[in-house]
């Protein structure tokens, strides 16, 4: 537990198994860095933010400026990550974290005011029984990013591209929206054209090549893949 905490540096820690217990637990802290911690199979939470069990007469304070990444955790009890206060503000919160299992990835029970500066959540996570992201219907200063990624592929014979020409074709991503990042794979050899993607509209990914080579290319036909990174 870090309660009332001015300054700390953790790198590396591992938290077995706790009965009872979050495994990580800050209260009234301020500039705290975590990288790199596990937790296993803890009753609770692998990393809960709060008041100490919601008691205000322990006096709590402000959370403000702490960053935790590479938190990684194994079958919680209860949500993976949490902000739990009614009283007290949040400011520069930044954590990311990899789970899998528990209810909710991550939970913020604080109401949305509650975050007076911006907070930001980066969550990769399967196996959850609850949401990614479960807190107020009001996100403003709360931005959520969802780490896993988005998949698509189709097969493609690209027609013959022409010096100073592009080719391209789209591909199915259920969910991959204007402005997402895209990384882009195709599995024959691209004759040095420059191969680009972006998602295109709703849904469609757009992926082709351009030819600055200054002569003809026609590639085989392939299978190219998409993976679309929520930022």
């Amino acid at each position: 537990m870090l309660q009332k905490v001015t300054g700390l540096y953790m790198e590396g820690a591992l938290r077995p198994p706790t009965s009872g217990l979050d495994s990580y637990f800050m209260n009234a802290v301020n500039g705290v860095r975590m990288y790199g911690c596990s937790s296993v199979s803890p009753t609770r939470n692998h990393l809960r933010i709060s008041e100490w069990h919601d008691d205000a007469s322990l006096n709590p304070a402000d959370v403000t400026d702490v960053v935790v990444r590479g938190l990684v955790g194994q079958l919680a009890g209860a949500e993976k990550a949490m902000v739990n206060n009614t009283a007290q503000d949040y400011r520069d919160l930044d954590i990311e974290g990899r789970f899998v299992g528990g209810t909710d990835a991550w939970r913020w029970t604080a109401g949305g005011a509650r975050a007076v500066q911006q907070c930001r959540f980066a969550i990769w996570s399967r196996g959850h029984a609850g949401l990614l992201f479960n807190g107020p219907s009001t996100w403003a200063n709360i931005q959520r990013v969802d780490l896993r990624p988005l998949f698509g592929q189709a097969t493609w014979n690209p027609a013959s591209v022409a010096t100073g020409a592009t080719v391209t074709t789209t591909i199915a991503v259920a969910g991959a929206v204007l402005g997402d990042r895209v990384e882009f794979t195709f599995a024959v050899s691209a004759g040095g054209l420059v191969p680009f993607a972006y998602v295109s509209a709703v849904d469609v990914v757009t992926v082709g090549f351009m030819n600055a080579t200054g002569a003809g290319v026609d590639l085989a036909s392939g299978m190219p893949k998409v993976w679309v990174y929520k930022v």
